[in-house]
């Protein structure tokens, strides 16, 4: 609740009286500077109690605002008030005169209709705390019973009092200045009191924010905060995690959220003190807290953060750092380096490019199932169609042409005596179904092999492409398939330092009750 929400029973008047008598500001208030003794426009006032006294005489009230304004001894909105109160007649409600009686008056609860019509007639507050006191007038005309303090400061420190905490709310709420999710959370906060849970001794949303910020106040704020039921799940998950920590005697890095932390812990002297907590706290392994020691928190190239290393890794030109990297901190075996430098090497082709028509796959590529091996026709069979047709010429003559002499040409021979031109248009038919149905094998299983080297989450895999060749034997190529380590920066990351959202529901609940 904002400052003056709860000090119900004075709240109209409390602020009236405070622009009431203009000596009070200018001389009680604050210890005038640069005045010098005595003062000749307020009566040759020897000192400041004697100043204050000239100016406690309504009559000398023009001559004392004057004054003030010129020395700057109040505020524009101060002067401001004032003057209307001036123009009021110099005085307050009740015919009051001086700062004290009017104190006194208004800080009746029977006379609160009269301080509130008061300050609507003069216009000394403003209207959103004008429509404030209303709201507590008429919380209480329906006999709704205000918090016992007088006073607006007596009323904070009596409503901040945990003891009180559930009179006052239940008033807060009545004279409808607790709604919505602020009234909810005001709810779970008594019923959390209520089962025995103590709410942190802090005042104020900043003070609160402060409190629980310090290491040894944490573990009474997050519990307060979990019993309330304050934090998300993903929340309350965190601060049991730095709960355990705490216990543990390992204190948190001495950083307040997210931004500040992220340049806190990314600092070398601060490394081990984060990696240190974020391990007690489950944020890390040992393994990863381990290397994050050795690396002083940063990955290859010196990045730190995932989207900084992926990046710096998904450049072909910071591949060679980046496995170099993984193999020195034992991600990655001295084998799996070799085989990963190596497939660098080769020549690459864009992840989804098809084999065209036409178009021979990479040397060393494992040749279909059945292929036929170099010298041998595949599957002749599947060939059968393009023999000549049967019924068209005999073996040994062109077609539509008499036959040989007998004993000349042997069905042995037939083949050998086909005119060049029909061999020729044989061979160009066999080698053209072959590409096909070569190329549709390949494709197959050039899908199947990148099927299986797909990347680990979060990292992104090079696929370099390979150009299609034909070795010696007439064998496509195998293609070779790189996939970089995943490598991150080994630095803990800020959000498990994040205590402003772990506390956070704790200190601005608290920072917007009172």
């Amino acid at each position: 609740m904002k400052n003056n929400l709860l000090s119900a029973s004075i709240l109209g008047v409390g602020l009236v009286v405070s622009s009431l008598i203009v000596a009070n500001g200018a001389f009680a208030q604050t210890e005038p500077s640069g005045i010098q003794f005595p003062v000749a426009e307020l009566g040759n006032c020897k000192d400041k109690n004697a100043c204050k006294t000239y100016c406690d005489d309504v009559s000398h009230a023009d001559v004392c605002l004057a004054f003030a304004e010129k020395n700057n001894l109040m505020s524009k909105g101060e002067i401001d008030t004032a003057k209307k109160f001036m123009k009021a007649g110099a005085k307050g409600p009740g015919g009051c005169t001086g700062k004290e009686a009017c104190q006194a008056y208004c800080d009746d609860i029977k006379n609160i209709d009269a301080c509130i019509a008061f300050a609507e007639k003069t216009g000394i507050l403003p209207p959103s705390e004008l429509a404030e006191a209303k709201q507590v007038q008429a919380a209480i005309a329906k006999g709704v019973k205000p918090p016992a303090c007088r006073g607006k400061k007596e009323c904070d420190a009596y409503c901040e009092d945990s003891s009180h905490m559930k009179e006052c709310i239940a008033f807060g709420e009545a004279a409808g200045f607790l709604q919505g999710k602020e009234l909810e959370d005001a709810r779970k906060m008594i019923t959390a009191i209520n089962n025995g849970a103590t709410p942190p001794p802090c005042k104020g949303r900043e003070a609160c924010e402060v409190y629980c910020s310090e290491p040894d106040h944490m573990e009474a704020c997050m519990t307060f905060a979990q019993a309330a039921g304050f934090m998300t799940p993903e929340e309350a998950q965190n601060s049991g995690k730095m709960l355990a920590a705490l216990k543990k005697g390992v204190k948190p890095p001495a950083c307040r959220g997210k931004e500040a932390c992220d340049a806190y812990c990314s600092e070398p002297a601060h490394a081990d003190e984060c990696i240190q907590f974020a391990e007690a706290a489950g944020f890390m392994s040992a393994k990863e807290a381990e290397m994050a020691k050795r690396t002083g928190g940063k990955g290859p190239g010196g990045c730190t953060g995932k989207d900084a290393c992926e990046a710096f890794c998904g450049n072909p030109d910071n591949q060679d750092a980046c496995i170099n990297f993984a193999k020195e901190n034992g991600m990655i075996s001295e084998e799996e380096a070799g085989r990963m430098q190596e497939g660098q090497q080769e020549r690459s082709m864009p992840f989804g490019q098809k084999i065209e028509p036409g178009q021979i796959p990479p040397e060393g590529y494992p040749r279909p199932e059945g292929q036929f091996t170099p010298g041998t026709y595949p599957n002749q069979s599947s060939f059968e169609g393009q023999r000549p047709p049967e019924g068209q010429f005999i073996p040994g003559t062109y077609p539509n042409q008499p036959p040989p002499p007998p004993g000349e040409g042997t069905a042995g021979s037939a083949y050998q005596q086909y005119p060049q031109q029909y061999q020729q248009q044989y061979q160009e038919q066999y080698q053209q179904q072959y590409q096909q149905q070569y190329q549709q094998q390949y494709q197959e299983q050039y899908q199947q092999q990148y099927q299986q080297t797909q990347p680990i989450p979060g990292v992104e895999t090079v696929i370099p492409s390979v150009s299609p060749e034909i070795n010696s034997a007439g064998i496509p190529s195998e293609p070779t398939f790189f996939s970089p380590p995943p490598i991150e920066s080994t630095a803990p990351q800020s959000s498990n330092f994040n205590l402003k959202s772990s506390l956070g529901a704790v200190a601005s609940f608290f920072g917007g009750l009172f």
